[in-house]
């Protein structure tokens, strides 16, 4: 699919498919967290045992996260990022993208 609806609902479809394979999701519990950055949202889904941190950036520009606002919520210095797969070793501040967002595992 190449077409931008094409585009669009494949990454739709991975975002639910990778919501589905989180058992952070399914429950209710969250919690809104104070990102120290007011172009940053983030909060926090757990259930059975899995925490994720969600940050999401709303401008234009890059953002960044404190790196202790990170590990504050986060409760940990590791991360997969479940939309890249990536890991995340955090030392330094969290910088996101323009409309960028990442939902980060506690590993």
């Amino acid at each position: 699919m190449r077409s931008l609806e094409g585009r669009i609902f494949g990454s739709m479809r991975r975002l639910l498919e990778v919501r589905k394979r989180c058992e952070a999701f399914a429950g209710n519990e969250m919690d809104v967290v104070d990102t120290g950055n007011p172009h940053v949202f983030g909060f926090v889904r757990r259930h059975a045992g899995d925490r994720v941190l969600a940050l999401a950036n709303f401008s234009e520009g890059m953002q960044k996260v404190s790196a202790n606002a990170v590990r504050l919520y986060g409760l940990g210095y590791s991360f997969t990022d479940l939309i890249t797969g990536d890991e995340i070793a955090l030392k330094d501040d969290l910088r996101l993208d323009s409309y960028r967002f990442v939902w980060l595992l506690v590993r």
